[in-house]
């Protein structure tokens, strides 16, 4: 899989400036929330049992969605290509960063809609941003995470507990135990 662009170092700088941003527009408005270890603990403990749900669905899933394997496949591959420690490293900076700007910043800025109906509107173009991947079949699981982590965000009033969440999801999907050995 030819990698023109660094896929991981790329994103990951993208995505660090654009939580960045975020971050500092929240703190100067006093929106900033410290993690709590119960909100990491269930993230990790969230991340592993979707990964394991993940592992017994899909093959049921391929059998009506077969270019799915592709995108794991794909992202797979993107994070293989670097030396382990930065791809761990940027895997978790994405993840972290998607759920800082996606799940807080932007649904804080639909405040007016209220927490749970801006988690649910800003999961639509978290989703079609998939898109522009060309695998427009990554768009509905996109969907899916990003109804789950922005409700769980609205929930607990704090973005760690989503964080921890997706870090781990990721990190054991694409890097650790791929299902189908991907």
């Amino acid at each position: 899989m030819a990698n023109v662009v660094p896929f991981w170092n790329g994103m990951a700088a993208l995505m660090a400036l654009a939580a960045a941003g975020a971050s500092t527009r929240m703190a100067r408005s006093g929106q900033v929330v410290g993690p709590r270890w119960s909100d990491l603990l269930l993230g990790v403990a969230l991340g592993v049992a979707t990964w394991g749900a993940v592992r017994l669905l899909l093959p049921s899933v391929l059998a009506v969605v077969p270019g799915l394997a592709e995108g794991f496949t794909l992202v797979a591959g993107y994070a293989r290509q670097e030396p382990p420690a930065w791809a761990f490293i940027g895997m978790a900076a994405i993840a972290v960063a998607e759920e800082l700007v996606w799940r807080w910043f932007l649904p804080w800025r639909l405040g007016a809609l209220g927490r749970y109906r801006a988690a649910v509107a800003v999961a639509f173009p978290y989703a079609a941003m998939h898109l522009f991947t060309g695998r427009y079949y990554l768009a509905p699981s996109a969907l899916g995470f990003g109804l789950l982590w922005g409700l769980t965000t609205a929930w607990r009033g704090s973005p760690w507990l989503a964080v921890a969440w997706h870090v781990v999801f990721d990190w054991l999907v694409f890097l650790v135990a791929p299902p189908m050995g991907i």
